[in-house]
């Protein structure tokens, strides 16, 4: 028999597994939930944000009218003007009111440049007022800003509505001065992405992305404790099932989302959820296999094909196929392995909640040749560190994202490899990460590797240097060089960086974790 027959054979036995109820994948909450994501997708057209929203939609009738679920808090908020311009202190997400005779012309921004330009092919967000009564105008859609203003003839009256996740901090925190500052920052950061889904962010893209969900899953975790909203968001990003290609038509994202069913049992312990929706996990698991080479790992070809041997997605943007991280090198197949023995694991622990061992044992067994493979072929004895190519053993490449993932999710697991690694991320030799999203992994290596001095130098380094910089939520990237109005810049796009990005909550929970 051949390895795809043998690994067919295998996920028919999954797909005929008595382990778990086999639940219909459109159920009406499921079905209610893509129809709010549609929805969604709609109001970021109407928002006119540069978004490209790829992966596997379960795709809704317009005539289903969707029912959102999220509460939010609704409040005007004070408003300082100064030099024709409206700030709201801080980072925020709402509704722009204006009293005027006439329409006013509307500039807003993340950052005060962001409010000045009048360029519109620079706008991330719509400018858009209608008129709700004679003489009120407001915008139609809820809006991420901090600064505003109008040009021309002035308003006679302005308020902002702020609309908020309706939820309240229930873990206790204590610690230094700066500390609390930076939890509350991060605190506020995720609240405000909280929507009807756990967002990536505010200003853009508004969506859910599931490898941004295991770091907002964590800091939920850690503070809100809001359970529903990681269920919304679970089940709304795999809706359309495992067939219909990679979630947000990334190869890792479709891994991360299993690690975030097991991180969401063990955080929140909800085995009717996992029961509901064990074989939806199983199937999207078990697929790999015939993704895999010959070996059993995945490999670059892997990311483009699917079981018939057809290419799931491309040009939404053709480094992004693998993201890993937003550097110019950050495709490693080392990372996404380590990634996959983490998923397979994840897997296993669910199997073992729902009583399904035959899963759980195959799981396991593939984890650890994973495991024993990238220990064999990417691992470099002499740098002790892994590679950052596991295809190409003959490359002395080596990069941070590789090891960090291989410390967090087991596969660096001997004294010798964690104190090897740990020593190599707290020096500055290998080229930096990208985002706050892989520092939060990169400080929980270091921590898992012993080194929490260094863990909480680069916690000060990326949090607390955004601090410093005036941020009152927590940016999509930040590079500590950049000065000015370059800072904003992103993706090729003057003020393309999102300013409050849940993947950059990260200190809700790592700061705890320091303390510990």
């Amino acid at each position: 028999m051949t390895r795809k027959f043998i690994a067919a054979a295998c996920l028919f036995s999954v797909l005929a597994t008595g382990c778990s109820p086999q639940s219909e994948s459109h159920d009406p909450e499921t079905y209610n939930l893509a129809a709010v994501l549609r929805d969604m997708r709609k109001d970021v057209a109407a928002l006119d944000m540069k978004v490209g929203y790829p992966g596997n939609h379960l795709e809704i009738p317009e005539s289903f009218k969707a029912t959102r679920i999220q509460k939010f808090k609704t409040a005007e908020i004070p408003l300082k003007y100064e030099n024709a311009v409206y700030d709201a202190g801080q980072e925020t997400i709402g509704y722009i009111e204006a009293e005027s005779a006439t329409k006013p012309l509307l500039f807003l921004g993340e950052s005060l440049a962001e409010a000045m330009n009048e360029d519109p092919k620079h706008f991330e967000q719509t400018n858009l007022l209608v008129e709700v009564r004679s003489g009120l105008w407001k915008t139609p859609l809820p809006l991420a800003l901090r600064y505003f203003r109008f040009k021309g003839a002035q308003p006679d009256k302005v308020r902002f509505i702020e609309e908020i996740a309706d939820v309240d901090d229930k873990v206790p925190f204590s610690g230094t001065e700066r500390e609390v500052k930076m939890r509350n920052v991060a605190l506020r950061t995720l609240r405000l992405c909280m929507r009807e889904f756990l967002l990536d962010g505010i200003k853009r893209d508004r969506l859910p992305w599931s490898g941004d969900l295991t770091v907002s899953l964590l800091a939920n975790a850690a503070s809100f404790r809001d359970a529903d909203i990681v269920k919304r968001s679970l089940l709304v990003l795999d809706a359309a099932g495992w067939r219909a290609g990679d979630i947000n038509g990334i190869i890792d994202y479709s891994l991360w989302l299993i690690i975030s069913h097991e991180l969401f049992q063990e955080h929140f312990g909800d085995m009717e959820f996992l029961r509901k929706n064990y074989r939806r996990v199983a199937e999207r698991l078990e697929s790999f296999t015939m993704r895999a080479d010959k070996n059993g790992l995945l490999t670059l070809k892997s990311i483009k094909m699917n079981l018939s041997g057809k290419e799931l997605f491309v040009n939404w943007d053709q480094d992004a196929i693998l993201f890993i991280d937003w550097t110019k090198d950050s495709g490693s197949t080392t990372a996404l392995n380590a990634i996959y023995y983490g998923a397979l694991e994840a897997g296993a622990k669910l199997a073992g909640r729902v009583g399904c061992d035959s899963d759980a044992k195959r799981w396991r067994n593939r984890a650890e040749k994973i495991k024993a493979l990238l220990k064999k072929h990417a691992w470099d004895d002499k740098r002790g560190l892994f590679r950052f190519d596991v295809e190409d053993p003959a490359l002395g490449h080596f990069t941070r994202h590789g090891n960090i993932y291989a410390v967090c999710l087991g596969v660096a697991d001997s004294k010798a490899e964690l104190e090897s690694i740990g020593r190599h991320l707290a020096a500055a030799e290998l080229p930096q990460v990208g985002t706050p999203y892989v520092s939060a992994y990169e400080a929980m290596a270091l921590i898992k590797c012993g080194r929490k001095d260094d863990a909480t130098a680069l916690v000060e380094k990326v949090w607390g240097s955004m601090l410093d910089a005036g941020a009152t939520s927590f940016w999509e990237g930040f590079n500590p060089e950049e000065k000015g109005d370059e800072r904003w810049f992103f993706y090729g796009r003057p003020f393309g960086k999102s300013l409050c990005h849940a993947w950059s909550a990260a200190p809700v929970f790592l700061l705890p974790m320091l303390q510990k």
